[in-house]
């Protein structure tokens, strides 16, 4: 005797033993099909059972289990949160909203626009020679003021008592730069060594590290001497670009089609490539170059009598 096998898993509709089923017994057999699908389901619900209490397990465990939910200390809400508006005269720890915030507002402005019309300024205070007197007027006015007040005397002191202070003034601003956005902006530079101002818009300028390569390269005074200190030049058929060297120039084939080409300069290391070709109409059609050296190359041609060209590279 043995235990029908189980699997977890849910089977939809339990089959129903026919009256002309034949009576089949074991783990596969027709008479234990409705108890083996009947015990898959039990299976199949024990598991999800047994997983869900863990995971709630886990869940009322946790420290945070609902973090999109705002915390109960300092909460940070997003969107436009509401509250009840208190009333004018709360004084608690309610929320104060923006319509509680608004109606104070409103109601401290209403009172100071009545008290500060120009016909009822000042019109309720109840002792106003006190008042007068209390901001010391009467003083200032018979010419004792306080020091306080005496803000004449603050002047005098400040400008040394300068009579001619309004000449002194014009003196010092007439000796100084005009306003200029533009010397503004280089003013406003923190300079250093090895460092170039530059503007990267109207009036804005800042400032750039410059190497001693490029502080030669600016006080050259010409085009041709920035040439010549990028070692860029040129001469009768030939360029110069830094440490390359290109040569050129024609080929005459009129009498042999093998001709030893001298470039217009020695090269002072190597030669890198030459390439040989027809310099127009021509009918030959085989070109090329051998023995190449520092001096010049062999020219080839399969016929003669052509007109050649040649462009050499090298260092």
């Amino acid at each position: 005797m043995a235990n029908l096998p189980e699997t977890p898993q849910w089977s939809d509709g339990v089959y129903q033993i026919e009256t002309s089923d034949p009576v089949l017994g074991g783990p596969d057999g027709i008479s234990n099909r409705q108890a083996k699908q009947l015990a898959s389901r039990t299976s199949y619900l024990k598991q999800q059972l047994e997983q869900n209490e863990s995971e709630l397990k886990e869940h009322t465990e946790a420290k945070d289990p609902h973090p999109q939910y705002a915390p109960k200390a300092s909460p940070v809400f997003t969107g436009t949160p509401t509250a009840p508006t208190p009333a004018q005269d709360a004084n608690n720890t309610q929320i104060a909203t923006t319509a509680f915030v608004q109606s104070l507002a409103n109601a401290a402005n209403n009172n100071a626009n009545t008290r500060l019309e120009k016909n009822k300024n000042g019109a309720d205070i109840l002792d106003k020679q006190a008042f007068v007197k209390n901001l010391g007027l009467p003083e200032l006015i018979a010419g004792n003021p306080p020091a306080a007040l005496n803000t004449l005397e603050k002047l005098a002191q400040a400008i040394n008592n300068d009579a001619n202070f309004s000449n002194s003034l014009s003196e010092i601003i007439k000796n100084r730069q005009p306003l200029n956005a533009t010397l503004t902006a280089l003013a406003g530079l923190v300079t250093g060594g090895d460092l170039l101002p530059y503007f990267t818009g109207a009036d804005t300028a800042t400032l750039s590290p410059i190497t001693p390569t490029g502080r030669d390269l600016i006080s050259r005074g010409s085009i041709n001497a920035v040439l010549a200190y990028l070692r860029f030049e040129h001469g009768q058929g030939w360029y110069r670009l830094g440490d390359i060297y290109i040569q050129f120039g024609l080929i005459d084939f009129s009498s042999s089609t093998r001709v030893f080409v001298e470039f217009p300069f020695k090269f002072p290391t190597t030669v890198d490539h030459v390439i040989v070709s027809d310099a127009g109409w021509a009918t030959g059609h085989t070109w090329g170059a051998t023995n190449k050296q520092r001096n010049g190359f062999v020219a080839h041609v399969n016929v003669q009598g052509e007109g050649g060209q040649y462009l050499a590279i090298g260092r």
